[in-house]
């Protein structure tokens, strides 16, 4: 039983790793597939590799309960014999020289622990000032009339996170800005609405954007990020005593909990969230990226609507 299990669990593990490597390639832009695959390729391979891994469980259950069921037949404890590595000897049965594998098993667990080391080592040594990101985004076009706008007052949120026909409408109904009037010049408005439109949802190849659009109904035409299907199902679980932190201070401060907001990458490693679980030892106030070509160099930043 525990021997045809774990064969049998070979192939479901191979596809599952070719699941991964194929949707980190499609969806995250990461690995040796990144940008080969479309979005929507990516997510097919994320729910393939979800059904996978749950296959993997169920494989890894009946391997343990083979293990179970053979050590009552023979009646041997198993899975001791296989923490130890020692078992008692049946008759007719010759002891193994188990010395040669010892030096192999140590020589792999050193191994182990030294890559392991290598490759987590930014989180042993990330500090409040300089928290780690495993991974940085292409970067994404900016403007500097953009950030001098929009970001007098907030977040200069990307372009990518809202469809064009969002952006065209806002800008145009610039005099009555959820109740305040921008006081935006002709000129201005045309060359903020030319960046918007260049690189909105539509036109810009991140995850983020990729699924705000697809799951947008195409009648809509949301005025907020947090009107939008995907941040709505991304974001319901969260209490509301997190959006009250002053940390935090509201769903509209993206860079309170993601380091790469202003950059629009939102990757899943850059996510923290302030007095959470996901955030560790580390004490979060607002970061901001220095620059998007130095990934690795962050400062504090202030919490845009509220100290400005």
């Amino acid at each position: 039983m525990a021997i045809s299990s774990l064969y049998y669990s070979t192939n479901p593990i191979h596809a599952r790793r070719l699941g991964a490597i194929s949707g980190l390639g499609a969806e995250e832009r990461h690995g040796p597939l990144a940008g080969i695959l479309g979005f929507g390729a990516g997510h097919l391979f994320h729910s393939l590799h979800q059904g996978l891994a749950w296959s993997m469980l169920a494989l890894v259950l009946l391997h343990l309960a083979g293990v179970l069921v053979e050590s009552r037949l023979q009646r041997e404890n198993l899975p001791l014999a296989m923490i130890t590595g020692f078992k008692p000897l049946r008759e007719g049965e010759a002891a193994a020289d188990s010395r040669s594998r010892a030096g192999l098993a140590l020589l792999m667990a050193v191994a182990m622990l030294l890559f392991g080391a290598w490759w987590l080592q930014g989180y042993f040594t990330q500090t409040a000032e300089r928290p780690y990101l495993p991974f940085a985004g292409r970067a994404l076009a900016q403007d500097p009339l953009w950030q001098e706008e929009c970001g007098a007052c907030h977040l200069a949120y990307h372009p990518s996170l809202l469809p064009g026909r969002s952006w065209q409408r806002l800008l145009e109904n610039q005099a009555a800005h959820f109740g305040e009037d921008l006081v935006l010049d002709a000129d201005t408005v045309r060359r903020l609405k030319g960046y918007a439109l260049r690189h909105a949802a539509e036109r810009t190849a991140t995850e983020a954007a990729w699924k705000i659009l697809h799951r947008l109904p195409a009648e809509s035409t949301p005025q907020r990020i947090t009107e939008t299907p995907y941040w709505k199902d991304k974001h319901g679980a969260i209490a509301d005593a997190v959006w009250r932190q002053p940390q935090v201070n509201g769903r509209y401060n993206c860079d309170a909990c993601h380091l790469d907001a202003e950059q629009g990458w939102f990757e899943d490693g850059a996510m923290r969230i302030p007095g959470g679980k996901t955030a560790g030892a580390i004490s979060l106030a607002p970061y901001r990226l220095i620059s998007s070509a130095a990934p690795g160099i962050h400062q504090q930043g202030s919490i845009p609507g509220v100290t400005r």
